[in-house]
């Protein structure tokens, strides 16, 4: 990586100075190589306080997992290593921070700002750690802890910019702590009392919405199989891979049509009335595609029933479920405080026979059939949910105590009950039946139906009923208008309808036009380009790469313009040293080259661009030093910020007629750079 101008502002908090430390440097690691760090050395007491209390000990570009050393040897002698003040501050390309065993203390904000981390690792010896130490640290979702007795606080706002116990709330959602056997009531009941100087009393407890006991190592699902054996310990009761931690990730793409090979034509799903799913899984962003459960049984989905569980990061791409009740393709029937969130489903099913989930005789939803004390957050439902009783498009009962936030539903509910003189079970767009329930932040785009023979009751487009006459709430909705109301049922007066909004036509509700509803922080909209509804952010990229993005001789295409009218290249993965970028893709223009398509390509020396291409991305060609000249056909109007920068070949650059437009310095520190030209070949500017 290049860097031509480093620009460090220094945090300046006071040091208290002991006469004992000289600056020095020791080794941390970066990826499984040694990086230098700076380091304050106390060689009386032997021991080294990583950074100088000002700026990150390492460079702030840094990025990768970091390791830090919890002792090391100085000219023969052992050295106990402390993490000092804003030790790593602003190390925003860290991804993973694992810290060794030795270490006792990390000091005031040591690693503020490190926004790309997902993951901390702490060691048993840690007793300390300073205020603010990991403050703005957006991506933080798992955190573990080997120390028996909890690490004390020194101030309120270790994890919260905010200093708040609802800051630090907001933070905490999708957090989880991990901790040793038998320690969880120590980290409940340690906390901060700041109440003295008017602040909250906060502590483990309030920054992470789940801690749970670390008894064996966290195991990884890598194939089709790994799944089965995963389902098949979960449901027997035993142990997975021989693991007592019920953590599992999943690192892979799967396709459960490849059970047939297997000679299976249906998954069994993970988790039983008997032994049900009490662990996390984390779907690793990836994509299951063709779930297919089919029975006259109850608990039926990609898990049965789920109690005390987090079931999060996963697409699930044309499944088809189906039973008697407890029906949902998630999960069948979830309890006990589980969490289900940023979870996509989408269905090939369309109207009539064909079903996303149907359940025969009880209760069934696009994610989840039923929930008690649950909490489902930032998932989209797209299919056809069919049911006799509560239908619903995320939730077919929704019973006591469950909360959905910033959820969306694409959905064809229909509810099929022979008519007979008692009323007609709830339909929702959302929900089927409801108990005590909160819904926000939602939108529902869907068509709800009954099929029946008697009397009716018209469905709700988000809410279709409450089963008791305790109050609930539905606020900041976006709904399509289909005619009737927001909720329909007896128990309709008791429910609190807050910033709902209702849509005409579902393109009303594509690209980013609910960002109202919805918000900006949790998804990602289609803006400008391809039209789609808007998906979970953490699942971007995944869905980009299997539902739209296309893959042919190296490029990677993604549809654009309106009516998707054209094609960018948003990717390239071949190593040709002559390349041409073709004016068409699939008979429609290619227009666009897209942000760092080929950043730091190292073979790549000569290059056509295609004559439909209008503008080129920041970075689209930044550091490919093998690049000796290149010529902007006509169609090129806008070129972005650092385009051409660090071309050390580039000797010439050519300029097409409808150059119009540029953004910062496109085309800088190329040093063998000599002449610009117009397409008359007449140089315009020469540089020596």
């Amino acid at each position: 990586m290049k860097n031509y101008i480093l620009i460090l502002l220094a945090m300046l908090l006071p040091l208290t100075v002991c006469a004992d430390y000289t600056q020095g440097s020791i080794n941390v690691t970066v990826n499984g190589s040694l990086q230098t760090a700076v380091a304050r050395i106390d060689g009386t007491n032997h021991k080294v306080v990583l950074g100088n209390g000002y700026n990150s000990c390492i460079p702030y570009w840094t990025e990768g997992q970091l390791t830090i050393p919890g002792s090391v040897n100085i000219s023969g002698t052992d050295y106990q290593v402390e993490v000092g003040p804003v030790a790593f501050r602003l190390c925003n390309g860290l991804t993973k921070i694992t810290i060794d065993e030795g270490v006792q203390t990390i000091g005031d904000y040591a690693f503020v700002g490190c926004s790309s981390v997902t993951e901390v690792n702490l060691p048993s010896t840690l007793t300390s750690i300073e205020r603010g130490a990991f403050v703005n640290m957006a991506s933080l979702k798992i955190v573990t802890s080997k120390a028996t007795a909890a690490p004390a606080w020194h101030q309120n706002d270790v994890f919260s910019s905010t200093g708040t116990k609802e800051g630090m709330a907001e933070m905490a959602a999708s957090r989880i702590l991990y901790v040793p056997e038998g320690s969880c009531g120590s980290y409940l009941s340690t906390k901060y009392d700041g109440s003295a100087r008017g602040w909250e009393i906060v502590g483990w407890q309030e920054a992470f919405a789940r801690i749970y006991e670390l008894n064996d190592n966290p195991q990884e699902i890598t194939s089709l199989q790994d799944l089965i054996d995963f389902r098949d310990a979960v449901n027997g009761g035993n142990k997975y891979k021989g693991s007592n931690n019920k953590m599992v990730t999943l690192t892979t793409d799967l396709d459960l049509s490849d059970l047939d090979l297997l000679s299976i034509d249906k998954w069994t799903p993970i988790g039983t009335s008997l032994h049900p799913f009490d662990g996390i899984f984390n779907g690793g962003g990836h994509v299951i595609k063709n779930l297919k459960v089919l029975g006259e049984t109850e608990y039926n989905g990609l898990f049965g029933k789920a109690i005390n569980a987090t079931i999060y990061n996963m697409y699930l791409q044309n499944p088809m479920v189906a039973g008697l009740d407890y029906v949902g393709t998630v999960v069948g029937y979830v309890d006990e405080n589980s969490h289900i969130t940023d979870i996509l489903v989408t269905s090939n099913a369309s109207s009539g026979n064909d079903y996303t989930a149907k359940a025969t005789n009880g209760s069934v939803g696009g994610i989840v059939g039923r929930a008690k004390n649950a909490t489902i957050e930032r998932c989209m439902f797209r299919g056809q949910v069919k049911g006799t009783g509560w239908t619903g498009g995320i939730i077919g009962n929704a019973n006591t105590n469950v909360t959905i936030t910033d959820c969306s539903v694409a959905n064809y509910v229909q509810n099929t009950k022979a008519g007979t003189a008692d009323p007609l079970p709830p339909t929702g767009g959302i929900v089927g039946g409801a108990g005590i329930v909160t819904v926000e932040r939602c939108f529902a785009r869907n068509i709800l139906a009954h099929t029946i023979s008697g009397p009716t009751t018209f469905p709700g487009v988000i809410v279709g009923g409450t089963n008791n006459a305790n109050a609930s709430t539905v606020r900041n909705c976006a709904y399509l208008n289909q005619g009737w109301g927001l909720i329909q049922n007896p128990y309709a007066q008791n429910t609190v309808l807050e910033g709902n909004t209702k849509y005409d036509n579902e393109s009303e509700m594509t690209q980013d036009k609910t960002k109202d509803v919805l918000g900006e922080d949790n998804w990602y909209y289609f803006t400008g380009n391809y039209i789609d509804y808007p998906v979970p952010s953490t699942l971007k990229d995944m869905y980009l790469a299997n539902c739209i993005d296309e893959v042919d001789g190296g490029f990677t295409y993604r549809p654009a313009g309106k009516g998707d009218a054209s094609y960018e290249i948003v990717k390239y993965t071949g190593s040709a040293t002559s390349l041409t970028i073709p004016d068409t893709y699939n008979g429609k223009p290619v227009t666009a080259i897209l942000d760092g398509v080929f950043k730091d390509n190292p073979t790549l020396a000569s290059l056509t661009i295609g004559s439909n291409i209008t503008s080129i991305g920041a970075s689209a060609f930044e550091n490919c030093d093998a690049l000796t000249s290149v010529i902007l056909p006509d169609a090129v109007t806008d070129v972005g910020e650092d385009a051409f920068v660090g071309c050390d070949e580039l000797t010439s650059f050519a300029i097409g007629t409808g150059f119009a437009n540029h953004k910062g310095n496109f085309l800088a520190y190329c040093p063998k750079l000599t002449t610009i030209t117009g397409q008359t070949v007449t140089p315009i500017i020469t540089a020596v």
